[in-house]
Formats: structure tokens, C-alpha cells, sequence
């Protein structure tokens, strides 16, 4: 199974195509499938599940012909961008948690990572071995006091880990949390910003099966957005 993460910067309809194929993509930062219908934009997946407030930018989950997706029955709008998922193909079936968190208001010491954390918080009972955690979470361990301790990344990682899941880049490079040595957002596209704010958390068993990784390249992704691709396959 191949899964793609990215948050586009906006305007995906015009971007989709850079991607390589891919059964389930978490795309930040897109339309609604009624905008890109009214835009006569029409993208290569079968399925196409949205959530958001405008429909130029909102977050997508989208799965392509052979797999299954809608959104769990148990999901919270509280947490409108944390979203569960229900994915299924002939072989495999999981729980997807596509992410995009943001600031609350203009009060980022309550918003972001404290809202991964809270939901995470909130669906710990559906979190099992076969959850899948995927998305632009806005957070990074060298930012831990920059938000309520009782939900800043530290405690987001230990929460994760707890119910056996791990950032599949930290689990493979053996990095620490903060102490990254590649990037997934270079700050106002700027090369001497950089920062590792998106994940992919599978679980310890899906790990062993974790068949590739890959983080996009600056100079590949920067032109379309200040976030890179991550990319993961695992052998379902």
C-alpha cells in the first residue's frame, strides 16, 4: 500500500499530476469536490473525501481505484481536521487519521499540536494496530514550550507510543524527536528555515512491514509548496 502526505500550498487541481501513483493520499491545503467540479477539474481517484470551511482549502483524503474509503462513524467535529477513516481493498483494511492542525483563533498556544493531541486523546480507545496517523501536524519537540505542556509534542509522541505507534522517519533514522536531520517545511519557502513538521505514526507491527520512506527534495517540491511529499509503502 502507498500513501502520500502532502500539504500542497492550495491549488491542487493543478498540482495532483507531479505526484507519482499512489493508493491513499492526505492532501492539506485543497478543494472540495464540488470546487473542482466548478472548476471542471477532474482528478485520477476514485474516491474523495473533503472536510473544511472554504472550499479552495480544506483537507482531503483520497483513494484510488481498488481501495475503499469513508469517513468512521465515531468521528468528532470537534476535531474537523482530524479526521478518521475507514480504508479497505480486497487484501487490507485500517484506520487512517488524516491531520492538518491549525491554530485556534489567534491563540497558538491552544491550537496546532494541542489539537492533535486532544483528539488523539479523545480516540485512544479506536487507536489499535491497525491505525495509521498521517498528515502536516504543525509541531515539533523544539517547540514544546510553546504550548500547554499537558498536550505540546512531547506528550502527543508518548501518548502515540503508548498505544504502539511511531513517526515511521524517527523509527527509521533513529532520530530523536527535535533532533531531525531532514526537513519537511522549509518556513516562507526560505532554504535556511527548514523544520520537520509532518508524520507519518504507523504501528510497531506495521513497522516491520514498512517496505519505503522518502521525504521530497527542495529543489523538487519548493517551487509548489513550502511543505515536502512524504512518502510511505508498507507490504499489506
Amino acid at each position: 500500500m502507498k500513501l502520500i502526505s502532502w500539504n500542497c500550498n492550495c491549488a491542487f487541481r493543478n498540482k495532483h499530476h507531479l505526484l507519482p501513483p499512489a493508493d491513499i493520499l492526505v492532501i492539506a491545503e485543497s478543494e472540495s469536490p464540488e470546487f473542482l467540479q466548478k472548476h471542471k477539474a477532474f482528478l485520477p481517484y476514485k474516491t474523495h473525501l473533503w472536510v473544511g470551511k472554504r472550499a479552495h482549502k480544506g483537507l482531503s483524503i483520497f483513494a484510488s481505484a481498488g481501495w475503499s474509503a469513508e469517513i468512521a462513524e465515531f468521528y468528532n467535529e470537534e476535531f474537523k481536521y482530524i479526521v478518521p477513516v475507514r480504508i479497505a481493498s480486497e487484501k487490507a483494511q485500517f484506520l487512517l487519521w488524516a491531520v492538518w492542525t491549525q491554530a485556534d483563533g489567534n491563540d497558538s498556544y491552544n491550537g496546532y499540536v494541542v489539537m492533535a493531541a486532544r483528539a488523539m486523546l479523545h480516540y485512544r480507545p479506536y487507536l489499535q494496530e491497525d491505525s495509521l496517523i498521517a498528515g502536516d501536524f504543525n509541531s515539533n519537540a523544539c517547540w514544546n514550550g510553546h504550548f500547554k505542556q499537558e498536550y505540546n509534542h512531547e506528550q502527543l509522541v508518548r501518548l502515540l507510543s503508548a498505544k504502539g505507534l511511531h513517526s515511521v522517519y524517527h523509527d527509521l533514522s533513529g532520530c530523536e524527536h527535535g533532533a531531525e536531520k531532514e526537513a519537511t517545511i522549509f518556513m516562507y519557502k526560505d532554504k535556511n528555515k527548514p523544520y520537520y513538521i509532518d508524520y507519518v505514526f504507523a504501528h510497531e507491527k506495521r513497522l516491520r512491514r514498512q517496505h519505503g520512506f522518502e521525504i521530497g527534495k527542495y529543489g523538487d517540491w519548493i517551487k509548489y509548496s513550502d511543505h515536502m511529499p512524504l512518502f510511505v509503502e508498507f507490504t499489506d
